[in-house]
């Protein structure tokens, strides 16, 4: 059949469907009529721009960028510049997608050329050059070259405007929203991302609706207002979810792992970064791939585990250097360069950081480099070198004076302070003191930043108070830990909380409170644990066992009133403040403990089951199970009353964890540190109670009727211990 007098017809009839997000049942009509269009018809070209319209829109560009390049020589093609154009912007904006950004630039002169030569309807020659400018616009952020990406997306708003273009002036307002993020102005994009959206709702296409609440969900999470994030996020998943636009998708799993991220969920994450990277693969955008890499790396940087951190940021690293993303590429030698630094490997960490300057001063923008330069001056606080750090100063100080932005001026001035910390002139630590303490002052701009400011500011107290034994200045860091408490709650940082309770917890020890100390150790480790930060939580365990190991030190130093400053320096705070400044990774393995005994028991106190693991019978069993009891029942109420909680004590040379769930206590004794101990524990728990939940609560049953369990429960209860212990 030979389409004529219904061709417009079905074309007007298409493109409404693709307006309103009918996605489908447009791409089945169309199919459809291609198939009964004779080839050579200029209508089927007409029918094929409108099929690459709809692969655009549901992102599967590799397919579009195909029939361009199979239809684009074609006889009739060459011979209709309306159509040539119409072709090469859609398969520009299909590069563009892809990030194969050096191919859409070749393209632009195409079209350029081509309008030139092109003498009809100065209406569509206004339509191409409106989204010749929009894709530039596009192009050029991608580049980093933000004042020409900022000209052709004002340029590209004119023209849409002019033209009442809804869907194109909506999209354009994303673009400029994505700009002003990059470019540090997140007020402005919030703008641009709420025009976004009303234009979409006034359009009515659901799918665009999403998107448009998703970007606005971005802005809150990048302002580090994950419960706003969360709630835009929400009114939008489920419809990009049915949308099968694995970009979007993917864009929105990865935002949800983003804002896990800081709020230091990393379990959460790291889940929707796998979903994220699984549909980003699909679309073939190797720029998103590397982003959601990058991502991955991060929290795998967080859980300790630096060398997969490294790993993953090495292959961002490659990836953005085949697409010659000179912004990406900054930025991933700035953060392998930070993993060095954390490693320990100073020579290597300051050519990663030197070259990632570099890369920044490419791009132009004044925001990323005065970043660079503040990770640079970091670094050589690190290692004491203030005569680089002085030289470096000297630029990032230019730069705040030239630009309005509050970032910059608080990292310019915590470089400031940094420096004068490095100077042994009394009067330079006074000055540095002031700077720090009306940054922690002040509203919080950066939290990152922020907490360097805290923790640089804490360690000149600390050193105050070492020379002077001021029980004032000690009574100003209790209260700046206590705000910093305050201010990691409300950002819901379970990272930030877990080192405050850290620190806290040295506090505790340094005002004669070993069990408060210990709580909020407990209670550390327990957020650590949860939210995937390993490495935190085996350190935070290790502080704790050091605390069980030096409790009759304390009792001493209690005795004879030691000076604050001895309690200090027994503490070791001053330690403790520049590791998590340097986030320092100075944990080996830890060695796994000796078992030797575990003990269930009652609520009512008595033992209704014993494993001893020692290799040999020991014939003091019987008076060895009782010192155990006795030293149990002295926790026993305080245990109880604190249900699920673990509690580790000291018993002679031995440790026992102490672990009440429902009516029965579980005790594990053990020689040496608790961690793994802590993890066995659970596992031993989680068998029983999941994976054989008919003879947990057969057990629970017998517990409360009997004086004895049967050997059925004895025979599954050494199954999983030796399975687990």
């Amino acid at each position: 059949m030979i389409l004529s007098v219904r061709s417009s017809e079905v074309i007007d009839k298409i493109e409404k469907l693709i307006y309103v997000g009918n996605y489908n049942q447009a791409l089945n009509e169309l199919n459809n009529v291609i198939d009964n269009t004779e080839e050579n018809n200029i209508k089927k070209y007409q029918f094929l721009i409108l099929k690459c319209k709809i692969l655009v829109k549901r992102s599967n560009y590799t397919d579009c960028i195909k029939i361009v390049d199979e239809i684009l020589y074609d006889e009739i093609i060459e011979s209709n510049l309306n159509l040539k154009i119409e072709f090469l912007l859609l398969k520009s904006h299909s590069l563009s997608e892809l990030a194969r950004f050096d191919e859409e630039y070749e393209i632009f002169t195409i079209i350029e050329e081509l309008i030139a030569n092109y003498n009809q309807s100065s209406d569509i020659v206004e339509s191409w050059l409106g989204l010749l400018h929009q894709l530039k616009g596009w192009y050029f952020t991608n580049k980093t070259k933000f004042d020409e990406a900022f000209n052709h997306l004002q340029n590209s708003l004119e023209v849409f405007k002019k033209r009442k273009d809804l869907d194109n002036l909506a999209k354009t307002y994303y673009f400029l929203g994505s700009l002003y993020i990059r470019r540090g102005e997140t007020d402005k994009s919030l703008e641009s991302f709420q025009r976004n959206l009303e234009i979409r709702e006034e359009i009515g296409n659901k799918y665009e609706i999403a998107y448009a609440l998703m970007n606005i969900g971005l802005y809150y999470n990048i302002t580090r207002r994950t419960s706003e994030a969360f709630s835009y996020f929400d009114r939008c998943v489920l419809t990009i979810e049915e949308s099968e636009n694995n970009q979007q998708i993917g864009n929105i799993y990865n935002i949800y792992g983003i804002t896990y991220y800081y709020m230091g969920n990393l379990n959460k994450a790291f889940e929707f970064y796998e979903k994220a990277l699984f549909y980003m693969q699909q679309v073939g955008n190797k720029q998103q791939v590397a982003y959601i890499l990058s991502n991955i790396g991060g929290v795998q940087k967080l859980r300790g585990n630096i060398d997969k951190a490294l790993q993953a940021y090495l292959h961002c690293l490659e990836i953005f250097d085949e697409i010659n993303s000179i912004q990406n590429i900054g930025a991933k030698l700035l953060d392998i360069g930070t993993i060095y630094l954390q490693k320990g490997d100073y020579k290597k960490s300051l050519t990663f950081l030197k070259r990632g300057l570099e890369y920044r001063r490419k791009t132009g923008n004044s925001f990323f480099i005065a970043g660079s330069l503040y990770r640079l001056i970091k670094y050589y606080s690190f290692i004491n070198n203030k005569k680089e750090a002085e030289e470096i100063l000297k630029e990032i100080m230019e730069i705040n004076e030239k630009e309005e932005n509050l970032l910059i001026n608080q990292q310019a001035k915590i470089a400031e302070a940094l420096i004068l910390r490095m100077d042994n002139r009394s009067r330079s630590r006074v000055k540095a003191e002031e700077i720090l303490t009306q940054i922690v002052n002040s509203d919080i701009i950066d939290i990152d930043s922020y907490y360097d400011a805290v923790l640089n500011l804490c360690e000149l107290l600390v050193t105050e108070i070492k020379m002077t034994g001021n029980q004032e200045v000690l009574k100003e860091l209790y209260d700046i830990i206590l705000k910093l408490s305050h201010t990691s709650e409300k950002q819901q940082s379970s990272w930030l909380v877990a080192e405050v309770l850290w620190i806290q917890a040295n506090l505790k020890l340094i005002a004669w409170d070993i069990n408060g100390a210990q709580k909020l150790l407990t209670d550390a480790q327990i957020i650590a644990d949860e939210k995937g930060f390993n490495h935190l939580a085996k350190r935070i365990s290790q502080e704790f066992d050091k605390t069980l190991n030096q409790a009759d030190l304390w009792e001493q130093l209690r005795d004879k009133n030691a000076s604050v400053v001895e309690r200090i320096e027994i503490s070791q705070l001053d330690d403790l403040l520049d590791k998590l400044k340097q986030q320092i990774v100075d944990i080996d393995e830890l060695p796994v403990e000796q078992p030797v005994m575990l003990l269930l028991i009652k609520q009512s106190g008595q033992p209704i089951y014993n494993k001893n693991f020692l290799p040999e019978k020991i014939s003091t069993d019987e008076s060895l199970l009782s010192g155990f009891i006795s030293t149990i029942n002295a926790f026993f109420k305080e245990v109880f009353d604190t249900s699920g909680s673990i509690e580790r004590i000291k018993h002679q040379d031995l440790t026992i964890l102490l672990k009440p769930v429902e009516s029965l206590l579980f005790c594990y004794i053990f020689r040496g540190q608790s961690y793994s101990a802590i993890q066995k524990v659970d596992e031993f728990l989680n068998i029983l109670r999941n994976e054989k939940k008919e003879s947990w609560i057969d057990l629970i049953k017998q517990i409360e009727t009997t004086e004895k369990i049967s050997v059925k429960s004895e025979l599954i209860l050494e199954e999983v211990i030796n399975s687990v212990f």
